[in-house]
């Protein structure tokens, strides 16, 4: 996906859903970093239960982050987090989280080719 694609469908997804009703996350790698001001900017972006930020860069940064959502109950609504392949996450780590993604209302977005 290309970049204004992604950004256009984050943004119909946020006209069309109230915060309560859905949030957006983002692990990045370095060179999509810029993304994080407008993924910020959303309503939908706030702070993750026990103060995790919403968008993540860096490996280490971005690995918490897919952790900590997966940890998440899932109880208030659904996720969207945008997983850049640049990001450095573990192959397995994204596997085994989007294999329990939909049990927990967590939708995967893949940044890559």
């Amino acid at each position: 996906m290309t970049d204004a694609l992604v950004r256009a469908l984050m943004l119909r997804l946020a006209f069309d859903h109230s915060p309560t009703d859905l949030s957006v996350a983002g692990c990045l790698g370095r060179a999509r970093s810029g993304h994080e001001a407008w993924l910020r900017w959303l309503p939908h972006a706030t702070t993750r239960l026990g103060g995790e930020p919403p968008v993540a860069v860096g490996s280490r940064a971005a690995t918490a982050l897919l952790d900590h959502l997966v940890s998440e109950d899932g109880g208030h609504g659904h996720t969207i987090c945008f997983v850049d392949e640049e990001a450095g996450i573990a192959r397995r780590t994204v596997e085994a989280v989007a294999a329990v993604a939909g049990e927990r209302r967590l939708h995967l977005v893949w940044l890559g080719r």
